[in-house]
């Protein structure tokens, strides 16, 4: 996937060693990671609120 506009994210020390962890569980970039987690929070996030 491309963008010409990159989202900057800040996570804590233990967020961060925690996505480094399944990063590398998952042989992943930490963008790639970032994204998959973005996109099953966001189907959940849209499920409890009844959006679309």
């Amino acid at each position: 996937m491309q963008s010409d506009k990159p989202v900057a994210v800040r996570f804590s020390p233990e967020e961060k060693d925690e996505l480094v962890e399944l990063c590398q569980r998952e042989d992943r970039t930490q963008g790639s990671m970032v994204r998959i987690i973005y996109l099953i929070g966001l189907m959940h996030y849209k499920a409890a609120r009844g959006l679309k």
